[in-house]
């Protein structure tokens, strides 16, 4: 990657096309899979407490953070999630997920408006539908072993991509890694794990772009490479 944080001078920042969340196939289209091409720019927006923290521990995105805003969804393990400037800046107010909004609150972590940061992709990315990416017969079986399925939790052709990480997070005995994150709970790496045997490198959703992140991102500036 290479990458800088969005609020330095416009004219420091390279001129590069800018990802947006239009590009992305449409819910109920026949495309599953989205690439997005190298050199497009990515963008991650933070509340003030946690783009602080963000700016603090060396402008980092940790695939395994030690807390995680809002919960979480627990099957995310090793995914960092980016959208277009749009969005990153919404969520950089707190205007989106305001469940998630309300789960900080309970635990006394008030959102004020915090900063959006940004990444240049280095190399084309392939993404897939997290939600509607159906399986193949071959694509199934490598799931049931990269996953530690057992046979009455195994997935088949035609199973949607997400079930297999939730039956590989439920089933205690799987080779999923599990790790806790704060108060969000424990999560695991079953998506990213099923991504990589798969051949891609992260999912889509109207939600944004996660990408899998063995360790972290680093979020450099001035264009500097990550």
């Amino acid at each position: 990657y290479r990458s800088d944080i969005l609020n330095e001078p416009a004219e420091k920042m390279p001129a590069v096309e800018s990802f947006n969340m239009q590009d992305l196939p449409k819910i109920g289209s026949m495309s599953k899979v989205f690439t997005l091409k190298k050199g497009i720019r990515i963008f991650h927006g933070a509340h003030k407490t946690r783009a602080e923290e963000i700016k603090v521990g060396g402008k980092k995105l940790a695939a395994r953070p030690k807390d995680k805003s809002g919960g979480g969804d627990l099957l995310e393990g090793n995914l960092i999630w980016f959208g277009d400037e749009d969005l990153a800046t919404r969520h950089s107010k707190s205007e989106i997920d305001r469940g998630q909004v309300e789960y900080d609150k309970k635990y006394g972590i008030i959102r004020e408006p915090g900063e959006v940061f940004s990444t240049v992709t280095d190399k084309d990315y392939k993404l897939i539908d997290q939600f509607n990416y159906q399986l193949s017969e071959k694509e199934a079986n490598i799931l049931n072993e990269v996953l530690g399925l057992p046979d009455y939790k195994k997935v088949s052709k035609g199973d949607d991509f997400r079930s297999a990480a939730y039956r590989a997070h439920v089933y205690g005995r799987s080779k999923v890694d599990r790790f806790t994150i704060g108060r969000a709970g424990e999560f695991s790496d079953g998506l990213a794990r099923s991504l990589k045997a798969l051949g891609y490198d992260g999912l889509f959703a109207e939600s944004g772009i996660s990408l899998v992140a063995n360790k972290e991102i680093v979020l450099g500036m001035n264009g500097e490479a990550m």
